[in-house]
């Protein structure tokens, strides 16, 4: 058990997935992620109402990527948050071919303090290709440069540092807020039914048009400043640069949905 300093209570301290994972590391990885996928698939259809649009391209796009040693560049898919299920959930839209598919299951990132708090939730969820990420509301520890985004990046700094630069995706959420809504009465721990869940996935980003010049301002600052230098950390050109890549991802995430329901988006919550 590791004690968080400030007074945060002690949590398992999580694993992390190992560079090269042995059979058995990767046959419950598997089975975890497969198994997930199919409940979700399961709850999703079975007990509410869905509307999904793009899966078609974005299945495309997955099937390109099938055989790893072929892949150019990384892919990130980016969203609105608006749940603590949005991930798995929005998973279980993929047709059962993909349930178990190692070579193409996501990597997220994951509450510390709700998904690692015992030894069993720790194993699972580092199995299901789950990162700890501190939140700064709930862990001194939080912040862009904690170790697990150090590890996964975060959505900025890969955009910002990932060599190639990495395909970037919008995906679109709405209805898994009222699955598990913030002031649900007993049973707390069960997810709603009945509900219509929306989900849209739109396309690869422009990145050079999006992006390109971000990048090329945040190559430069590390050529002045050094890689690892405490100014790309704290310094507030870093910071600002970080804030518009943050910004334009969560433009693009509007763009999906106002292109969906031609509406103007400002309720969205994106993380």
């Amino acid at each position: 058990m590791d004690r968080q300093g400030n007074g945060e209570k002690a949590m398992s301290r999580p694993l992390a997935p190992p560079p090269n994972p042995s059979l058995p590391w990767r046959i419950t990885s598997s089975a975890i992620m497969g198994i997930t996928g199919l409940l979700s698939r399961g709850f999703l259809f079975g007990l509410n109402s869905v509307e999904v649009t793009g899966l078609d391209k974005f299945l495309a796009l997955l099937d390109s990527r099938r055989d790893p040693a072929k892949r150019e560049r990384g892919l990130i898919t980016v969203s609105n948050h608006v749940s603590v299920l949005d991930d798995p959930l929005i998973w279980g839209l993929l047709p059962l071919r993909y349930a178990f598919t190692p070579s193409n299951h996501r990597f997220s990132l994951g509450a510390h303090d709700i998904c690692f708090t015992t030894p069993l939730l720790t194993t699972f969820f580092t199995h299901g290709q789950v990162l700890p990420a501190h939140r700064a509301k709930h862990s001194p520890h939080g912040g862009p440069f904690q170790p697990s985004l150090s590890e996964a990046w975060g959505v900025a700094r890969l955009i910002l540092e990932a060599e190639p630069a990495p395909d970037v995706l919008p995906v679109f959420i709405d209805g898994t807020q009222r699955l598990m809504p913030e002031h649900r009465t007993f049973p707390r721990f069960l997810p709603r039914v009945g509900q219509e869940v929306r989900v849209a996935f739109g396309e690869v980003v422009d990145f050079e048009a999006t992006f390109g010049e971000l990048r090329r301002r945040w190559q430069g600052l590390v050529g002045r400043c050094g890689a690892g230098a405490e100014e790309l950390r704290e310094g507030e050109e870093a910071r600002e640069i970080r804030k518009e890549v943050a910004r334009r991802v969560r433009e693009e995430v509007l763009k999906e949905k106002r292109y969906r329901s031609g509406v103007d988006g400002s309720d969205i919550n994106q993380d």
